[in-house]
C-alpha cells in the first residue's frame, strides 16, 4: 500500500498529559519506540513556568507549554529497525533546532499509516537556575499575580486570603530554571495567529503596537528585520471601518517612519487625521522641527497652545454651569479659580483672569464679591489683548487692540451693570458709581 508523508503541529496546553498518552503501551496498541532528550523534570518545570506566566499575563484562551510534531513516515520506513529510526530523527531535530524532545513511533489501529509524535519545547534549560530573593515580603492574590499591598490579599480579620501567598523577606519569590522566549519566538507565534484569524482587525493592530513597542526595548541585533510584516499589519489596519484601530494604525506608521528619519514618507499618514485633529498639525510641526522649518514649527506650536487655552476655557466654562444648575456652590467656584489660574498660566492678560466670576457671584448675589469684580473688569480692559505681547506666541500673528474697541467695551459693560439683573446690588456703593458713570 502506498503511504503518503504529512506533517502536522498542535498546540500543547497540557504537555505531561500529552507525553504520557503517545509513550505508555497501555494507551497505545502500536508503540514500537520511545526515546526522550529530558527527563520528567524538565517537561514539569517547563509545564510549570508556562502556566505561572500565561497566568500572571491575564490572557484569555489556553496556555500554550509545548508543540507537537506529527510526522507520517513513507512505506520504507517500516523495514527498518524502529528504535534506531526514532533516535537518529529526534537527535536531528534537537541538533537542528537545539530544543528538547519527547519522541514516540506508532501504527495507527489499522496499521495504514506509520508516524511519529514528536514533542518539542520553545524554550531552553538555562546554564544557572535564575533565583530571585527577597528583599522584603512578596504578596500574590489568588490569580497568581504580584500586589503591592499585604492588605490587598487580606479579609477584614487580617487573615491572608484563600488561594493568596506570601513570600517572606529571604525568601525566593521567583525561580526560573527556563529561558523566557525570544522576541522572534514570540513573534512567529503571534505571526501564526494572525493567520488563523486573518479579518481579526482588533488582534492585528495590538499585536503590531506591542510587538513595535517591544523590539524597541529590547536589544535585538536585527530590529529592522520585522518592519516588512509589523508595518504589514499597520497598513491592512488602514484599511478599517473603525477610526479608532486606522488613526492608531497612521500614529504608528507615522512614528515609525519618523524614527528612521524618512519625514517625507511619515507625513503621508498625516492624511489619515482630520484636519480638525491638533495632533495632525502636532506632528506636522514635529516634521518641520526636524526638517529646517523652525518657524513654521514654532508657529504651529504655538498655536496650538492659543487653540487648547480656548479649549480648556469652554470645557470650564460648561462645566460651571452644570454645577450651577445642580446647585453646587463649592465646585462652582472651584471652577471660577482654575479658570483664573488657567488664564494666569497662559499669559492671557488681567481682563482675562478676573473676567470668569461675575456670573457665578450675580448667581449668588453676592454683594461683595460683585462689586469687587464688576471693578477689576473694568479697570483691566486695557489687558483684554495682552497675550499678544506674550513670548508664548511670539511667532504668531496677532493684531493688537484698537483703543477706541477698549472704549466701547467699557461703555457697554457699564450698560450691562444696570441690568434687572443686578437689582440685588443697590444701596452699594460701588455699583451705583458705575451705575451712574454709564448715564
Amino acid at each position: 500500500m502506498t503511504r503518503h508523508s504529512f506533517i502536522q503541529m498542535p498546540k500543547l496546553s497540557n504537555v505531561k498529559g500529552r507525553i504520557s498518552y503517545i509513550t505508555i503501551h497501555a494507551r497505545q496498541e502500536n508503540l514500537y519506540a520511545t526515546y526522550r532528550t529530558a527527563d520528567n523534570s524538565f517537561w514539569s518545570n517547563l509545564a510549570k513556568e508556562c502556566q505561572q506566566e500565561f497566568r500572571r499575563s491575564g490572557a484569555d484562551g489556553k496556555c500554550i507549554e509545548a508543540r507537537e510534531l506529527i510526522i507520517a513516515l513513507p512505506e520504507v520506513y517500516t523495514t527498518y529497525e524502529p528504535q534506531q529510526v526514532l533516535e537518529d530523527f529526534t537527535e536531528e531535530f534537537r541538533r537542528r533546532y537545539n530544543v528538547e524532545c519527547v519522541s514516540a513511533l506508532h501504527h495507527n489501529k489499522r496499521k495504514t499509516n506509520y508516524h511519529i509524535h514528536l514533542i518539542f519545547s520553545e524554550r531552553r534549560l538555562l546554564a544557572e537556575p535564575d533565583i530571585k530573593i527577597a528583599t522584603r515580603s512578596v504578596f500574590y492574590d489568588e490569580t497568581g499575580k504580584r500586589v503591592r499591598t499585604k492588605k490587598e490579599i487580606t479579609d477584614e480579620s487580617g487573615k491572608v486570603c484563600e488561594g493568596c501567598t506570601v513570600t517572606p523577606k529571604g525568601g525566593i519569590y521567583e525561580q526560573h530554571l527556563l529561558e523566557c522566549k525570544d522576541f522572534n519566538d514570540v513573534f512567529l507565534s503571534v505571526k501564526e495567529k494572525i493567520e488563523e484569524y486573518p479579518n481579526c482587525e482588533k488582534l492585528i493592530w495590538q499585536a503590531a503596537v506591542i510587538l513595535d513597542a517591544a523590539r524597541m526595548t529590547i536589544e535585538l541585533p536585527s530590529k529592522d528585520n520585522y518592519d516588512n510584516v509589523i508595518f504589514g499589519w499597520y497598513e491592512r489596519c488602514l484599511l478599517s471601518e473603525d477610526e479608532r484601530i486606522r488613526n492608531q494604525a497612521a500614529d504608528s506608521l507615522f512614528h515609525a517612519y519618523f524614527r528612521k528619519e524618512d519625514y517625507e514618507k511619515a507625513v503621508q499618514y498625516l492624511e489619515y487625521f482630520s484636519m480638525e485633529n491638533p495632533e495632525r498639525k502636532r506632528k506636522e510641526a514635529l516634521v518641520n522641527s526636524k526638517t529646517g522649518k523652525q518657524t513654521e514649527a514654532y508657529r504651529a506650536y504655538e498655536e496650538l497652545l492659543f487653540s487648547g487655552y480656548q479649549h480648556i476655557q469652554l470645557t470650564l466654562n460648561d462645566l460651571r454651569i452644570l454645577y450651577m444648575e445642580d446647585g453646587n456652590h463649592e465646585m462652582t467656584k472651584k471652577l471660577v479659580e482654575v479658570a483664573s489660574y488657567a488664564a494666569s498660566i497662559f499669559e492671557m492678560g488681567k481682563y482675562n483672569e478676573v473676567c470668569y466670576g461675575l456670573d457665578v457671584a450675580t448667581w449668588e448675589r453676592d454683594v461683595e464679591w460683585t462689586a469687587q469684580l464688576m471693578q477689576e473688569i473694568l479697570d483691566s480692559i486695557g489687558t483684554i489683548r495682552d497675550f499678544t505681547k506674550s513670548k508664548l506666541y511670539q511667532h504668531m500673528v496677532l493684531k493688537t487692540v484698537d483703543p477706541e474697541f477698549s472704549a466701547g467695551l467699557k461703555q457697554e459693560l457699564l450698560k450691562s451693570f444696570r441690568d434687572e439683573s443686578f437689582n440685588y446690588m443697590q444701596g452699594n456703593e460701588t455699583w451705583e458709581k458705575l451705575k451712574s458713570s454709564a448715564l
